[in-house]
Order: structure tokens, then C-alpha cells, then sequence
């Protein structure tokens, strides 16, 4: 005879444990740009962008006609794939484990998969979030030097 209470495993809360570290693994990886195809060197990019400014603002009072859009295929690359990916399982991974706490399984384990799911969206939003700042203040270094650029 046992005196231990029987419980439930938890079946719901090691799946979304499971889900939320397979989340934050795409996420850290997407971010870590390790499945990233090659790209132009940071120099190339920001000359170019500042060409096309001062080629528009060349354009703007001559009221020249501006040129078409370039338009990009997009197709599913293992980078853009782990892009959305990486959200989508952490929110499989906090609806799992609070599927688990509703079951009522032990708590410690869908509790920590919630937070982990957490981490990894909020963690995949703060990077976008300093690329954006990072480029606002990149494009406002370009256009107050804009003189320099014109050659004035």
C-alpha cells in the first residue's frame, strides 16, 4: 500500500516545455543569423541608400519622372521559414502549458514553459525593435549629412 497521492503526469506541460525550447532554439538561431544567405557589406548598403536619396532629391525639383519599383520575389527561405516559426511555437508552447494548468497538472512545469514561451516572443520582438531604432538612427545620420553627400 502507498501513502504517496497519485498525480497526474505532466502530459500537456512537458509538451509545451518541449514546444518552448524548441522556440527559443529557432529564435536564437534566427537572430544569430546563422541560416542568413550572404549579404552586401554594411558600406555598400548604406552608399546605395544614400545614392537613391540624392538622386531623388537631384529628381524632386525638376519634377523628372521617378522610376519603377524593383520588384522582389519572395520565396520561403529557411531564414524567413524560422522567422515565423519562431512566435508561432512560442504561442503553441504558453497555449500548452496553460492547457496543462487547467488540467491541473503539476504547475512548475507549464508554468516554466508559459514563461519560456514568453521569452521567446518577447525576445524575437525586442531584436526587431532595436534593428528599427537602429535604422531610424541610421537614416537620420544620412539625411543631416546630406550636404556632405551633395558635395556642397
Amino acid at each position: 500500500m502507498t501513502t504517496r497521492a497519485s498525480e497526474r503526469r505532466p502530459v500537456w506541460g512537458l509538451a509545451a516545455f518541449i514546444v518552448a525550447a524548441i522556440a527559443l532554439v529557432v529564435v536564437t538561431l534566427h537572430m544569430s543569423g546563422t541560416f542568413a544567405e550572404p549579404k552586401k557589406s554594411a558600406a555598400t548598403t548604406i552608399g546605395e541608400i544614400a545614392a537613391e536619396i540624392r538622386a531623388s532629391a537631384k529628381r524632386a525639383p525638376s519634377e523628372g519622372p521617378s522610376p519603377a519599383p524593383e520588384v522582389a520575389s519572395r520565396t520561403w527561405t529557411t531564414e524567413r521559414i524560422m522567422l515565423f516559426a519562431g512566435p508561432v511555437l512560442a504561442g503553441v508552447a504558453a497555449v500548452l502549458g496553460a492547457i496543462g494548468l487547467f488540467l491541473r497538472e503539476a504547475p512548475m512545469l507549464p508554468g516554466i514553459a508559459i514563461a519560456m514561451g514568453s521569452t521567446a516572443f518577447l525576445m524575437q520582438f525586442l531584436f526587431w525593435l532595436a534593428l528599427v531604432i537602429g535604422g531610424i538612427c541610421l537614416l537620420v545620420t544620412i539625411i543631416r549629412n546630406m550636404d556632405a553627400i551633395f558635395g556642397s
